[in-house]
């Protein structure tokens, strides 16, 4: 398993930051990892890594075990569909995608590979910190080997979640996906509160970055432990008649649970128009 050949198509932001915990974690051997990009530029780290490394995709796509697709959503189709006539996908290669919006069927019919894997991964990738929701096609269900094999490497850039149907990728892009943005919009707000206060713009920020750094351990270590849930930490910070207790119920009645909900069914809506 650990000799699998594994090509990466798109060394952008999340194509590399991939590549790089594959190798950080120690997954893959760099003579075992090809890169391609259409920018050289994107390619250098890889290749001081001794990666394999080419702007020609076409010439390292036969000798890939496992071809993970970060390349544009929009060019994605035109591109498997080419690969597909030329015949240069190994008859056993697993595809795994992470372009936006594309259905396991769509890559299914355009690349003519049926062992395909559909992966929403999150921002927080970008420093091994990440989401990723994951659905396997039928065809590749039963390789159980080859579905840990994938499972592992996507654990080496973060929290890896199955999700038994392609619909539930709608729903972990909302919880997921989008949820970074949501965190940046309460970074946002207690920043421009600190600020109201008296504290500097800096002050603010560091303020609130370490308040929600702080929230996030503990909650990850109670979780860990089963000591507490998110409900029971929250009851712990406050006191009855306290100041917690007084923004909590100005949360409460002005609906916050409500707008959060909303907000993530809007996104899901939108994922599913994708």
């Amino acid at each position: 398993m650990q000799n699998k050949k594994v090509l990466l198509i798109g060394a952008g932001n999340m194509g590399s930051a991939i590549g790089k915990a594959l190798l950080a974690q120690h997954f893959i051997v760099p003579e075992n990892l090809f890169v391609t990009d259409t920018w050289k530029n994107n390619l250098d780290y890889f290749a001081d890594k001794n990666c394999i490394t080419s702007v020609n995709t076409e010439e390292l796509l036969s000798k890939a075990d496992i071809v993970v697709l970060a390349t544009k959503p929009q060019v994605l189709r035109e591109l498997l569909l080419t690969w597909k006539m030329k015949e240069l996908f190994k008859h056993d290669v697993i595809l795994i995608s992470i372009a936006a919006g594309i259905s396991v069927k769509t890559i299914q019919d355009s690349s003519g590979v049926t062992t395909v894997v559909r992966v929403m991964p999150n921002m927080p990738l970008l420093v091994e910190k990440g989401v990723s929701g994951y659905f396997v096609s039928d065809e590749l269900q039963n390789q159980t080997d080859d579905v840990l094999y994938v499972k592992k490497m996507m654990n080496c850039f973060g929290l890896a979640v199955s999700c038994e149907t392609e619909e539930k990728i709608n729903a972990i892009t909302a919880l997921s996906g989008s949820g970074p943005a949501y965190f940046f919009r309460l970074l946002e707000s207690m920043q421009e509160q600190g600020e109201k206060f008296g504290f500097t713009q800096t002050e603010s920020e560091q303020i609130a970055l370490h308040t929600l750094l702080g929230a996030g351990l503990l909650a990850e270590k109670a979780l860990q432990n089963k000591t507490d849930t998110f409900t029971s930490l929250r009851e712990k910070v406050t006191s009855k008649g306290g100041t917690t207790a007084a923004a909590l119920d100005s949360f409460e009645k002005n609906n916050l649970s409500e707008i959060f909900q909303k907000g993530m069914h809007a996104a899901k809506n939108r994922a599913e128009e994708l």
